[in-house]
């Protein structure tokens, strides 16, 4: 999936596309690209809309190690002909989308993080100034950044300008990277938010507990998880805090196939499951199941997936 492209054929074509529609398409891409022995995903769509503030829960589970991380997303899509994200502030009733997001992502105990579904004619500042441009059509943005942004906003309204926001740009494949295999997906995944987002330590309040890796799963997403039927039975609507919820789960096979530093795909997975599990050295990659193909390069997983 190519948000980069789509939203370039959107300007060309005049015709404008949402950020529900790309929402829709990427779950179903993650759902279909990342079946494996090592990760197996489930995703969940609520029949009605989440008063939240969130669009998509996102949960990381290594259940044979009890290490389990929530991310709550809301996104955003630019207008391709304006280079604004029009309704970046937006407000819910009488209270900002951007403050619910976070009074809720603190009561689950899960990270708040905005995704922005990007694209730009003119190169704006950005912070990683060597990546392939398509590769920010799915960015990621810390919710203390937009709430900062919103603070210092020149102007009245809920649009925000591209120029105002590229500088917190994070690529999505720079969360989506297992490099350490002697840690859990989940451990994983934190240390890239870490490193990449930086949330500020004072974003939340110190009578709440900071977001972070949990040892115990919620009640509702354990549920989820043992769900073997229809995932689009409305009865599962009380389950699901936001819109949609994707499990990622790390698999006991995959967690010995991590830590042995293998590396199995079918071809066209190739790209996606090496943001994950790291670039298999040239013998290890004789010994997996895609002989005679060719291993995969670093920048494929900007231009397959985002």
């Amino acid at each position: 999936m190519h948000v980069w492209a789509l939203l370039k054929k959107s300007k060309n074509y005049k015709s404008r596309i949402g950020e529900e529609t790309i929402t829709e398409l990427f779950q179903l891409f993650l759902s279909s690209m990342f079946h494996s022995n090592q990760i197996l995903i489930k995703s969940f769509s609520k029949h009605q809309e989440s008063q939240n503030g969130a669009d998509w829960d996102w949960w990381f589970i290594s259940d044979s190690n009890k290490k389990y991380l929530g991310i709550r997303i809301q996104a955003k899509v630019i207008s391709p002909d304006t280079e604004e994200y029009k309704v970046l502030h937006y407000i819910s009733g009488k209270q900002p989308q951007a403050l619910k997001l976070k009074r809720s992502s603190v009561k689950d105990s899960m990270v708040p993080l905005y995704a922005l579904y990007t694209y730009w004619d003119h190169t704006p500042k950005l912070r990683y100034t060597g990546e392939k441009k398509e590769y920010f059509g799915i960015s990621l943005v810390a919710l203390d950044n937009i709430l900062k942004l919103k603070k210092n906003k020149p102007w009245q309204g809920e649009k925000e300008t591209l120029q105002r926001v590229s500088m917190y740009l994070v690529p999505l494949y720079k969360l989506l990277n297992k490099s350490n295999t002697s840690k859990s997906l989940p451990e994983n995944i934190f240390d890239n938010l870490k490193s990449e987002l930086n949330p500020r330590e004072g974003m939340f309040s110190r009578k709440c507990p900071r977001p972070g890796v949990i040892d115990k799963l919620p009640d509702k997403i354990m549920h989820l998880l043992r769900i073997d039927g229809d995932v689009e039975d409305e009865r599962y609507d009380q389950l699901l805090d936001a819109d949609r919820v994707t499990l990622f789960v790390e698999t006991e096979i995959g967690t010995e196939i991590g830590r042995a530093g293998t590396f199995m795909c079918s071809p066209h997975r190739c790209a996606l499951r090496y943001r994950l599990f790291g670039n298999p050295t040239s013998s290890q990659w004789q010994n997996t199941a895609v002989r005679n193909t060719e291993p995969p390069r670093p920048e494929l997983g900007g231009a397959v997936f985002w």
